[in-house]
């Protein structure tokens, strides 16, 4: 393998995760009056973290009230983390495949961590070696910290490391991490029309095997 490790954005790239977060953000915006969302709209408020789904979701009004709508969006998603969701076809048997192979694999989501944890644990047990959601201690995704941290976990440079995604914000944050990057065709982040996507691009997990 050209790479000693993988590692994986989460929404989008290994878990479709859009209707459980639709459904939770939802619940929020109807307790507090807000106008509720459908999941295309819900998508393309996905990428730059919790935070940024929230205020987009209550179109920017009333932030007064953020705090206690986002709480209430995060606590009905700790409890239906996994009424909808799904992994993407192919991609446990991948991870476990290059796993075997010798592969460290680690998650870097600005999904809150509480909640990665959750989900990787119920659909990708024992396979990670680290998992980094969203905390107060590094800054989010496009921002090189998660990545660094993770690298520094498990030893590695970064030229030993090989990062997917399915958004514009995960090549952006791969580029300031100066690790190489691949984007999923089938997530969240509407890269079928785009012409302007200086990256490599796979339609199924699997077709990633021949670039490691």
């Amino acid at each position: 393998m050209i790479y000693k490790a993988v590692f994986f954005d989460l929404d989008g790239t290994i878990l479709n995760t859009l209707k459980d977060i639709t459904e939770a953000v939802n619940f929020s915006l109807k307790k507090h009056g807000f106008f509720q969302k459908d999941e295309k709209t819900i998508q393309t408020y996905l990428g730059l973290g919790s935070n940024h789904l929230i205020k987009n979701a209550m179109d920017g009004k009333h932030l007064e009230l953020f705090d206690v709508v986002y709480n209430d969006y995060k606590n009905y998603y700790l409890s239906h983390f996994d009424v909808y969701t799904k992994p993407y076809p192919n991609v446990f048997n991948f991870l476990a495949k290059i796993k075997q192979k010798g592969a460290k694999l680690a998650l870097i989501s600005n999904k809150p961590n509480d909640i990665c944890t959750l989900l990787i644990n119920k659909f990708y047990p024992d396979l990670f070696d680290v998992i980094l959601g969203q905390t107060n201690k590094l800054k989010a995704k496009p921002n090189k910290e998660m990545m660094l941290s993770a690298i520094q976990k498990l030893n590695l440079n970064n030229s030993d490391v090989l990062y997917v995604g399915d958004s514009v914000i995960d090549l952006e944050f791969a580029k300031n991490s100066d690790v190489d990057c691949i984007l999923v065709n089938y997530g969240f982040g509407y890269l079928e029309n785009r012409k302007d996507i200086n990256c490599k691009t796979i339609n199924n997990i699997n077709e990633l095997e021949e670039c490691l």
